[in-house]
């Protein structure tokens, strides 16, 4: 296990132990959207694997559609950002299975583990065959409310290791004493991520009052604190993210995730300004369908 500047460098030195130049990685769309130039910044090539229509998770079937002859890796996320879907058992062991016939490795970012409404089966548990070519990455930002404090980790075979060690070791060097501290004291002391998941769970209520009516809590999410619904019939996402910011809600638009035609909406704020952010959500959506009406008739 290497200690790393939070979950984003610890991609990073995974895939530059991992790739040489040119050798693909599967990416399955929607995707964090550090997790291509991840790839890029190691030397490697991210192919960008799109599930079936209707659909926000991939299968065998779209994985094997996408292998190529220098794919080497592939990369799952789950919980995912921005979905906030979880992979469950049956889906992974089919993945897995793939992934050792291939004799393809498996990065698995867990960094939203702690914050799903059940637990998120563990790669190695489901498939023990996959262990020697498992690299593990996870941190202390959601799932301790650590964000700023930049402590992630890496961990897989230790030639992996010791290679993503080396080159850390030439480009920023440890991670601060008093975050590791910081992140150990998070690590072994008294277990909030129970109470931060019943936070979340209130929240997710919340999300799903005022914008199931909408249609808009469709996938309903399992984990992470996303919700990433469908919002093409009232314009693109940029257009909607842009209404939005107008009236004061932040929201990112599907298109940075490789999933056009989506948003991401965050409930990891106060209750107050969730609830308020919603009501506007709420109010504005419709006025945009009638806009677009309106411009129709005209």
């Amino acid at each position: 296990m290497l200690i790393t500047h939070g979950a984003k460098q610890a991609l990073f030195g995974a895939f530059s132990a991992l790739l040489s130049r040119g050798d693909e990685v599967l990416v399955p769309a929607p995707y964090w959207v550090t997790f291509p130039s991840s790839v890029r910044l190691a030397g490697g090539t991210p192919a960008i694997v799109e599930p079936a229509p209707g659909t926000l998770k991939v299968t065998v079937d779209e994985l094997e559609a996408a292998r190529t002859p220098t794919t080497r890796v592939l990369l799952l996320c789950s919980p995912n950002n921005p979905t906030g879907l979880v992979h469950d058992e049956t889906e992974l062991a089919a993945i897995l299975d793939w992934a050792v016939h291939r004799d393809l490795w498996l990065v698995a970012d867990e960094t939203y583990a702690d914050l799903a409404i059940r637990p998120v089966p563990a790669p190695a548990r489901v498939d023990p065959r996959i262990a020697d070519r498992l690299v593990t990455i996870g941190g202390v930002s959601k799932s301790f409310a650590m964000t700023g404090w930049r402590v992630g980790w890496v961990a897989g075979p230790r030639r992996i290791v010791t290679a993503a060690t080396a080159v850390q070791s030439h480009t920023t060097s440890n991670v601060a004493e008093v975050t590791q501290a910081a992140a150990l004291a998070a690590l072994t002391g008294e277990d909030v991520t129970a109470g931060f998941r019943e936070v979340l769970a209130r929240r997710r209520g919340l999300c799903k009052a005022v914008l199931g009516p909408l249609g808009l809590f469709d996938p309903e999410p399992e984990g992470a604190f996303y919700v990433f619904p469908d919002v093409s019939a009232y314009g693109t996402d940029v257009d909607v993210v842009s209404a939005l910011i107008e009236q004061g809600v932040i929201t990112v638009p599907g298109s940075s995730f490789g999933a056009p035609g989506r948003i991401r909406i965050s409930y990891a704020t106060g209750e107050d300004d969730l609830t308020a952010g919603l009501q506007i959500i709420a109010r504005t959506l419709p006025r945009l369908r009638a806009g677009s009406s309106t411009g129709d008739q005209r």
